[in-house]
């Protein structure tokens, strides 16, 4: 907890008044023992960063490991404290399924926010596939709009609905804009 409270002291010094953890959880024990642990850890972690950065805002989310083509994702508490939700796919393999996955979370009202895409074995073979997600178009064309977000001199596809797309490109979207914060 102190590595985690002086990290969180760094952060707030430095403008950032917003802050999510998001430890790893596979889909399918979403609700199991792992999940009542980090929620365990969080909580101690939570109520030291209360007393001792009381304006830093401190929020669990997870980053959902996609484990299941048919994953189920009813709990709202997983994700990012409105629609998004950061998923990775098991063990750093581009599933099969990637494409249906990303779909059952669309349908479960979720935007899906595919957590760093370049690190899945054989993705620089498959560029194709990134072009699929983003030209697809998820539960009835509520998902399918996608927008070029620069970022340190870099560009980025966000997919998601018109209007996230467009918050994305505009940098008004996402944990910090929310409250008026400052995310890094």
């Amino acid at each position: 907890i102190d590595e985690a409270i002086a990290a969180l002291k760094d952060l707030f010094e430095s403008g950032v008044t917003r802050v999510a953890t998001t430890p790893h959880l596979s889909a399918s024990r979403a609700s199991g023992s792992r999940r009542a642990e980090i929620q365990e850890s969080f909580d101690k972690l939570h109520a030291t960063a209360k007393r001792e950065i009381p304006d830093l805002f401190l929020r669990l989310a997870y980053e959902v490991r996609l484990d299941e083509p048919d994953v189920e994702l009813s709990d709202r508490s997983l994700g990012l404290g409105d629609r998004h939700l950061l998923v990775e796919f098991s063990m750093l393999m581009m599933p099969a399924y990637s494409v249906e996955t990303l779909n059952a979370a669309a349908r479960q009202d979720w935007v899906p926010v595919l957590a760093h895409p370049e690190r899945y074995a054989g993705i620089g073979a498959r560029y194709g596939l990134i072009q699929t997600w983003r030209d697809a178009v998820w539960s009835g064309g509520r998902v399918g709009r996608a927008a070029d977000v620069g970022r340190r001199g870099g560009r980025h596809h966000c997919i998601g609905p018109s209007r996230e797309a467009r918050a994305l490109r505009d940098g008004a979207a996402g944990l910090g804009s929310a409250a008026g914060g400052r995310t890094r």
